[in-house]
């Protein structure tokens, strides 16, 4: 049987959950302030939430969940906005096809996505960003 560690996913996943939720709840509310109280598109507010949060989310996942503090700091850096590109390209097309084409309210098509959007990111990052 694996010797259970603080890098292995039994204790990753978490902690990535709980930096996820934390830059969620962030993601959300500038999602909802930039499209209801300063009128921004609602695709445009979630790619400035999104893209404001990202970073904040590298650095907590870098030492808190996957625990690196080696000098491969941009390397990582590079990966992580790769892969959360990857994963905002997918949130708009969603977002889109949920408010635009089904009617759904963005906040709730925002909810939607993010809960799968989380294992891909997850199981993206684990294996590539900060393996």
């Amino acid at each position: 049987m694996p010797r259970l560690t603080p890098t292995t996913t039994v204790f990753r996943l978490p902690r990535f959950m709980l930096v996820g939720g934390l830059c969620y709840a962030l993601n959300l509310l500038l999602l909802y302030g930039g499209t209801t109280i300063l009128g921004l598109h609602y695709l445009v507010s979630a790619f400035l939430a999104f893209a404001l949060v990202n970073s904040l989310g590298y650095v907590f996942n870098r030492r808190y969940t996957f625990r690196q503090e080696d000098g491969l700091f941009w390397r990582g850096l590079w990966r992580y906005n790769l892969v959360t590109l990857s994963s905002c390209c997918w949130v708009l097309l969603l977002m889109y096809l949920l408010v635009s084409c089904l009617g759904v309210g963005y906040l709730t098509a925002n909810i939607m996505i993010s809960v799968g959007i989380a294992g891909y990111n997850f199981l993206l990052h684990s294996t590539w960003t900060f393996r």
